[in-house]
This record gives C-alpha cells, structure tokens and sequence, in this order.
C-alpha cells in the first residue's frame, strides 16, 4: 500500500509559475514535490519536519 499523500496548490515566487505541491510521506521523511512530476523534490526528515510544523503553527496563531 502506498503512502498517503496531499496535493495543495501552491506559487513558484522564483519562477511566477503555479501549480501543486504534492506532500506524502517514504518512511521516515517526508517528501515535497514541488513539480508534482519529481523534477524537483525536498526531503526533510524528522527533525526538520518538526521545525517546520512548529514554525507553521506559530505563523498561523
């Protein structure tokens, strides 16, 4: 079974381009697509994906 996983659109502020930014989950990181098409892809692992929920939630009160 494959990992579940979110599409959310989002805005290329380099490229002024639009388009989706898949998030799923391989194991032990978590995977952001950028292309949705694997051309450019982050893996943050568990630290930074706490960092960036943290940040996140202090961003969004």
């Amino acid at each position: 079974m494959s990992e579940p996983r979110i599409e959310v659109p989002a805005t290329c502020e380099i490229h002024g381009g639009t388009g989706r930014l898949v998030v799923r989950r391989d194991g032990d990181r978590l995977m952001l697509d950028g292309n949705a098409d694997h051309c450019c892809m982050f893996s943050l692992d568990y630290a930074a994906v706490v960092a960036l929920f943290d940040v996140v939630a202090v961003w969004l009160g």
